[in-house]
């Protein structure tokens, strides 16, 4: 994929794309709303996405993509079930 592709295609493609697909860390990044910075923070110290190393460049597999997103996303029913803005507590694990 090229850099010139947006957001929209890089979703299509993920979504369009069978389990062991390879993602780049920009792909990623838009495909679970985090920046680069933070997907190379949490690389660095073991809390993000799992990866494969190839020479330089991080590619993470799609179904690695999956299981981090169902195991970090928060589920709620309703709106109304949301913490209120004042008493949601800063997750230093969760940055970026």
């Amino acid at each position: 994929m090229n850099s010139n592709t947006n957001k929209a295609e890089i979703r299509a493609e993920y979504y369009n794309s069978p389990a062991d697909s390879l993602f780049n860390t920009r792909e990623v990044a838009v495909i679970v709303g985090r920046s680069i910075p933070w997907l190379h923070a949490k690389a660095h110290d073991g809390k993000g996405i799992p990866f494969l190393k190839m020479g330089q460049t991080r590619k993470y597999r799609k179904a690695d993509i999956e299981l981090w997103l169902d195991n970090h996303a928060k589920r709620y029913k309703s709106t109304s079930q949301y913490p209120p803005a004042e008493s949601r507590v800063h997750d230093p694990d969760d940055s970026g």
